[in-house]
């Protein structure tokens, strides 16, 4: 996979950005098994993005945590991604522009209720 994530990868950092997670949180999370985050994990670990340490609690799990290279990695990827989409939004009228403004609100809304999984920003 080279130096970039994939959207999967990139979920899964902003995920553990927010503070460290077992791999089983992080799949209730996104609606997705254990065994799928599995191998995309290993790969974040193996590029040193992402380290796993004992679970203080439970010797059966590890807690997953973004590293500061995951962290530049993932500020890399976003800013690749502005580069790419800038110069499609400046082709935008004035009047799209501003639609887009007053929608992104409730996408933010609806994405966030997705994300912890209640459905409440679902309209």
């Amino acid at each position: 996979m080279g130096d970039a994530a994939g959207m999967a990868q990139l979920r899964i950092l902003i995920e553990l950005d927010g503070g460290a997670q077992t791999l089983s949180m992080i799949a209730r999370h996104q609606h997705v098994s254990p065994q799928a985050l599995c191998m995309l994990v290993n790969d974040l670990v193996e590029r040193g993005w992402v380290e796993r340490t004992p679970h203080p609690h439970d010797r059966r799990q590890h807690l997953l945590a973004v590293t500061d290279r995951g962290r530049n990695a993932f500020a890399l990827s976003r800013e690749r991604a502005l580069q790419q989409i800038m110069p499609l939004l400046t082709s935008l009228s004035e009047e799209e522009a501003q639609a887009i403004i007053v929608a992104l609100p409730a996408l933010r809304r609806v994405l966030g209720a997705h994300d912890r999984g209640d459905g409440s920003g679902i309209a």
